[in-house]
């Protein structure tokens, strides 16, 4: 159950937070809470996306995993598995008047990459639960400050059943990851601060995290944040046909830089980093942690993603 829940589980969030996704069902999530630390330096302007209707992005997500389990007060030993490469488009289908911004995305073959020491087994059980990533796609409606109003997903029928289960249960939580601006007009130097609060599929989990406004010439920007977010006990839902688990409690630490353009719904570039700290009750007084770690880039590919005419 581990790696194959791990790996779908941070495809689909990484997804839902650099291209706002959305859950099985459309939700309307509760707005995060966004303050201002710092407005930054002068000149300072109020940052709002405004991409045009008919604005296509292909991108490319890759990403590095690796994963260890221990049981009790072991040491955690982390071992790498498959890297994974997952394409998709973004296309803008509306701007409205008050700025929203309506958009789809799909999801293209995800790639599984077989690492020097890599189990074969391992591989071929990763290939088998990303295939059926391939045609997930969704619909979602923000604000020009990059907050999810509206979201939902279509899940393809030949999905594993098991991917299904675990997709649903992510649904509300992936329709309120979001990358909100500052009401507020902030210059180069600023820092706002955003708390959310995320349903995850075992409960529910508190986000905090800083973002500061590292540079801001015209419409291109470059943001770093810092993150982390943190649940209690909880009950995680299982593939198909297995017994569901405790979850004593989770840490994620994140860390990320993100470069775009106001003018684009998506970033041009996001690097990120991650990491996840479960204890979880597999068995009555027995514990298990388990500990995941993450490394993605997110990138544009140039010469397929065009501005709807008029740009």
């Amino acid at each position: 159950m581990g790696p194959v829940r791990i790996v779908l589980l941070l495809i689909l969030m990484v997804v839902a937070a650099m291209a706002d996704p959305a859950p099985a069902e459309p939700v309307a999530g509760e707005e995060p809470s966004v303050r201002v630390l710092d407005t930054g330096r002068e000149p300072r302007r109020k940052l709002r996306l405004h991409p045009r209707p008919g604005d296509r992005q292909e991108l490319s997500i890759s990403m590095a995993l690796s994963l260890g389990m221990a049981f009790g007060d072991r040491p955690v030993s982390m071992r790498e598995l498959p890297g994974i490469i997952l394409p998709f488009t973004v296309r803008v289908l509306e701007v409205r008047a008050n700025g929203d911004i309506g958009t789809e995305f799909r999801c293209g073959k995800v790639e599984v990459l077989a690492t020097p020491g890599t189990d074969p087994m391992m591989v071929d059980m990763m290939k088998a639960i990303c295939a059926g990533v391939e045609g997930v796609s969704g619909t979602s409606l923000v604000t020009a400050r990059g907050i999810t109003l509206r979201s939902s997903l279509s899940i393809p029928e030949n999905m594993d059943p098991g991917a299904k289960v675990v997709l649903a249960g992510m649904g509300e939580a992936m329709g309120r990851t979001s990358f909100p601006l500052p009401e507020e007009a902030v210059g180069a130097g600023a820092k706002w601060q955003v708390t959310s609060r995320l349903p995850d599929d075992a409960g529910s989990a508190e986000q905090r995290a800083t973002w500061t406004l590292v540079s801001l010439e015209g419409d291109r920007f470059t943001v770093t944040s810092a993150s982390a977010i943190r649940a209690g006990e909880g009950i995680i839902p299982t593939l198909a046909g297995q017994e569901p688990l405790r979850r004593r409690s989770l840490e994620s630490m994140a860390s990320a830089v993100m470069m775009g353009d106001l003018s684009r719904v998506a970033p041009a570039e996001t690097v990120l980093e991650s990491s996840i700290l479960e204890r979880i009750e597999v068995k009555p007084n027995a514990v298990m942690t388990r500990r995941t770690a993450v490394r993605s880039r997110m990138a544009t590919v140039p010469e397929t993603s065009v501005p709807a005419p008029g740009r």
